[in-house]
């Protein structure tokens, strides 16, 4: 996972590279994300109840107070996790529904000229920008970091801000009048 200049790169739990900050594929990344959100529930359940597993295994009290210690973290971390989902789901698909409609408003200006206002995309910014900062305390969270999902979750803090910035741009655009002396003047 890495930020470029211009691609937000993600590698998938399954090892596919995806390119999240694509105008054409807004979708398909949507589609990424709400399935990783997903993979990544079911893969902390099953870590906690592998080391469930152990620890019941386990003869020697050290090596069981290290799962036991191992199994508070995760469930702290999935409780945490568990609790913002449908929140971010939510917000998730309302926020990228509005900027398919932007990009779309942004290429009808484009493409007739238009010189008056379009109307405005509203979604609520304040809400997704604080879903993704608690996210982001997700990412910090030390079941995060022992499962190697703080790198992910903060990919996908990345792609929200990416969205955000993309829909203000296309807001601007949009609010702007006499567009077409801007883009070709005659």
């Amino acid at each position: 996972m890495k930020k470029t200049d211009s691609e937000l790169i993600y590698y998938t739990l399954s090892g596919e590279k995806c390119i999240l900050n694509s105008d054409k594929h807004m979708e398909e990344s949507l589609t990424v994300i709400l399935s990783e959100l997903s993979t990544m529930r079911s893969f902390i359940s099953e870590v906690i109840a592998n080391l469930v597993l152990k620890e019941k295994e386990s003869s020697v009290d050290d090596d069981r107070s290290t799962i036991l210690e191992a199994c508070q973290l995760l469930l702290q971390f999935q409780s945490s996790f568990g609790k913002l989902l449908p929140e971010l789901y939510e917000s998730l698909v309302n926020t990228i529904s509005q900027l398919e409609y932007g990009r779309f408003c942004f290429e009808k200006k484009i493409s007739t000229g238009t010189i008056e206002r379009c109307p405005t995309i509203n979604y609520d910014k304040d809400n997704f920008l604080i879903l993704r900062d608690r996210l982001f305390a997700l990412s910090l969270m030390p079941g995060a970091i022992h499962l190697h999902m703080d790198i992910r979750l903060q990919v996908i803090c990345s792609y929200m801000e990416w969205s955000t910035d993309k829909l203000d741009a296309y807001n601007f655009t949009l609010n702007a009048e006499g567009f077409r002396l801007i883009l070709s003047p005659k």
